[in-house]
């Protein structure tokens, strides 16, 4: 699922639902922020000009950033299993103990552990120190 930097869930992010026991967060971007997003390479831009990037958001950027993650456990440390990689993103995040709007309406806020079953944002320093000491 997604959230953007200030904790806040866009009405259009993919919640947890049925995939909950596995469930991790990652900042994601909010379209209706200004400054909302994650940068990423716009394609058919390859000109050499500093314009090369465009923010997008939601899940589709926060899953990047946990693949990515994933990518680079496995990199340094080949001999842990897939299923050890992902008990360290869960257990590794940073955990978020704010209430959060939901769907950014502002009526609608809860504890962020009801959104994510972890309860924790993906967090790359705290994944490979925890994945160090697994090999």
């Amino acid at each position: 699922t997604s959230v953007d930097s200030d904790g806040i869930e866009p009405s259009y992010t993919n919640r947890c639902g049925v995939s909950s026991d596995f469930c991790v967060t990652a900042v994601g971007g909010n379209a209706s922020s200004a400054a909302g997003g994650v940068y990423g390479a716009k394609t058919g831009t390859n000109d050499g000009s500093t314009n090369n990037y465009i923010r997008y958001q939601g899940t589709s950027m926060a899953a990047p950033g946990v693949a990515g993650i994933a990518a680079l456990i496995r990199s340094q440390y080949p001999n842990l299993s897939a299923s050890q990689v992902k008990q360290v993103i869960l257990d590794s995040g940073l955990p978020l103990t704010t209430k959060v709007v939901v769907g950014g309406d502002a009526s609608n806020v809860m504890a962020f552990s009801e959104l994510s079953k972890s309860g924790k944002i993906a967090n790359t320093y705290n994944a490979l120190i925890m994945a160090s000491k697994l090999k």
